[in-house]
């Protein structure tokens, strides 16, 4: 008997000090969060680094449309622009990327210059935006933009 209750206490004792340590511990879930925000953390780090890399990989340039159309300029130093995109509203990101891609040459937001630059959503409507301002297709190419000219009054 003695010796069965012994061991009952020894097995108790080793359970208590199991136990002890335990408690004195952090629980469990404590370090599986810890793990799991290191983990999301790095994921993280990595996306940053992907968006990073992504900002150095080429771009077209912003005036792969005009290359063409530079080529092809009249020697004039003022042109108009006109578009068919938003119903022919030409907005000022429009105009600065036509002014960028065009410069010395001063592109401004309306039809009365000699010159007009048709900028055009759909090639398609082409014909309808020269008869709406009068005029005639001098160049046009494959990217949407044209070189207009305005028809000489009879």
């Amino acid at each position: 008997m003695k010796g069965k209750g012994l061991e009952k206490r020894a097995v108790c004792g080793i359970f208590q000090v199991k136990l002890k340590s335990l408690d004195s511990s952090p629980p469990v879930w404590i370090g599986f969060i810890a793990v799991i925000l290191s983990v999301l953390g790095l994921l993280s780090g990595l996306y940053n680094e992907l968006l990073l890399w992504r900002r150095f990989m080429p771009r077209p340039p912003i005036d792969a449309p005009y290359i063409e159309l530079r080529k092809s300029l009249p020697p004039e130093t003022r042109f108009g622009y006109i578009t068919d995109a938003a119903g022919g509203l030409v907005t000022p990101a429009m105009q600065y990327r036509t002014q960028y891609a065009l410069a010395p040459r001063l592109v401004v937001t309306n039809s009365d210059t000699r010159y007009v630059i048709g900028h055009l959503v759909q090639p398609a409507k082409l014909p309808q935006l020269c008869v709406l301002h009068s005029l005639e297709p001098v160049v046009t190419f494959e990217s949407g933009v044209s070189l207009l000219e305005h028809r000489p009054k009879p």
